[in-house]
């Protein structure tokens, strides 16, 4: 998970990452991120609301994801393509 993390913060001080469920919404993302303890009803609105964005659960939970970004988040919009490519290679090993 450490080159999650790192791939992550670079993601986000490059200015291509939102946190949080209504950033995610309205900045129109190529892929979200979802921890593995969100809530279903949390997933059901997130797909409703962004239907066709791909959405990958990554083996974090929130807890573990305000260790290194300081609030618990459930929901990472990742807002560049090449992004994407690269986190959807981590996640999916």
């Amino acid at each position: 998970m450490t080159k999650l993390i790192n791939l992550l913060t670079i993601c986000r001080k490059a200015g291509k990452a939102v946190f949080g469920f209504d950033p995610c919404i309205s900045a129109h993302c190529d892929l979200l991120l979802v921890t593995n303890d969100i809530s279903e009803r949390t997933l059901r609105a997130l797909k409703k609301e962004c239907p066709n964005t791909e959405i990958a659960e990554i083996k974090l939970s929130k807890e573990d994801l305000a260790e290194y970004f300081h609030k618990e988040i459930a929901v990472i919009g990742i807002c560049d393509k090449g992004f994407s490519t690269a986190i959807k290679k981590i996640v999916c090993e």
